[in-house]
């Protein structure tokens, strides 16, 4: 499955537990979920890598692709917060 496809698929399973409910939320209240699936995208990732290190499956190629999620998710981070700094509502 492609990212946008459980993109479309995620939308749509929303939109049938909770109407369209998401899409009369605030803008800060957005905002919020988006930080904090930002900061689930780290908390998974430590514990994924933590995981591999105890089972000996951790190698430098995916300690370097986990450090490079984790940046990209820093990255997300401060990008949102430029977003809340800067709003109007």
């Amino acid at each position: 499955m492609t990212l946008d496809e459980m993109v479309a698929q995620r939308l749509k399973a929303g939109h049938e537990e909770y109407g369209d409910a998401s899409f009369r939320r605030s803008p800060a209240e957005l905002r919020r979920e988006i930080r904090e699936e930002i900061a689930d995208v780290i908390g998974w990732s430590t514990i994924l890598e933590k995981v591999l290190m105890r089972i000996d499956r951790m190698d430098d190629k995916i300690e370097a692709d986990l450090a490079s999620l984790k940046a990209l998710a820093h990255i997300s981070w401060d990008i949102i917060k430029d977003m809340e700094d800067a709003a109007d509502v």
